[in-house]
């Protein structure tokens, strides 16, 4: 008999963040992208603002605020390409934080793949995360965004 899985547990949150080797930066915009993403599974609240109030914290008021809008398009754009939903990890609970869906990983590795310049690793992951879909939209926002990080440094 196949062992049931706890409740909160889902097969694509077992992956620690902190042994991703994501950069910081990254992890930042992992979180950024988290708070919209509650957002738009809420509904209403102003969880958005939190994910502007990160980015700020994060990259300073002037592009901290450039870098939020950024996300936002990337995720946009990925959402359009989309059939199915975007798994993630809620940004309010630190257990669940501490944890990384399939979904995310690919999303910052589509990311860290453009700042690497690696063209065929981003092109794979983008396919994924639009899986299938026609993903040049979101890879449009994606290498902005990787730009607007690079332009930070």
């Amino acid at each position: 008999m196949a062992q049931r899985q706890k409740r909160h547990q889902s097969p694509n949150s077992n992956m620690a963040v902190l042994k991703t080797g994501f950069e910081a930066d990254e992890c930042v915009i992992l979180h950024i992208a988290r708070y919209y993403c509650f957002s738009y599974m809420k509904g209403s609240g102003r969880y958005w603002e939190d994910a502007i109030d990160r980015a700020v914290s994060a990259f300073g008021e002037k592009q901290g605020a450039v870098v939020a809008v950024s996300v936002l398009n990337v995720l946009r754009n990925m959402r359009a390409s989309r059939k199915t939903v975007f798994n993630f990890q809620n940004p309010y609970c630190a257990a669940c934080s501490a944890k990384l869906t399939r979904s995310e990983r690919s999303l910052i590795r589509t990311l860290q793949c453009v700042r690497n310049g690696d063209k065929t690793g981003a092109t794979v992951e983008a396919m994924i995360l639009c899986e299938g879909n026609d993903s040049e939209p979101m890879m449009q926002a994606i290498r902005r965004l990787a730009e607007l990080m690079r332009a930070g440094d």
